[in-house]
């Protein structure tokens, strides 16, 4: 009977750590301003100088209003991007570091960059991200 326990929570974890696993995207605000950001319509207020973390997330729309502009962006992809990993199993996850900067373009960064930089790494196809508007 144990055994068949044992076998049983096995199988449950090894089903459960097969699960597509969200990116977690971790932005911040080098613009110089407060700004409003949209994304998967999911309104975040953001302060200059502050990072925040949208959490679940595979693809998005971002909408980001600086002062009176508004600013829309592409849809990224992340399967060119390097994303980071934290955790083991169900408990993992990843996570994507990216900067907004005063000219409202979004750079690519990493964990091992400090907040704010200006030593950007070479930016994955499609980085830093442009405004369409």
């Amino acid at each position: 009977m144990k055994l068949i326990k044992a076998l049983i929570a096995l199988t449950l974890l090894a089903v459960i750590s097969s699960c597509s696993i969200p990116v977690t995207v971790r932005l911040y605000n080098n613009s110089g301003q407060d700004v409003k950001i949209e994304i998967d319509q999911t309104a975040i207020n953001l302060a200059k100088g502050q990072t925040e973390e949208i959490h679940d997330t595979e693809y998005y729309a971002i909408a980001i209003t600086i002062g009176s502009a508004l600013y829309k962006y592409e849809h990224p992809t992340y399967g060119h991007i390097q994303v980071e990993w934290f955790g083991w199993g169900p408990f993992s996850r990843r996570v994507i570091y990216l900067q907004l900067e005063p000219d409202a373009k979004i750079w690519v960064t990493n964990s091992l960059l400090p907040s704010p930089t200006k030593a950007f790494p070479k930016q994955p196809e499609g980085f830093p991200l442009e405004p369409r508007t």
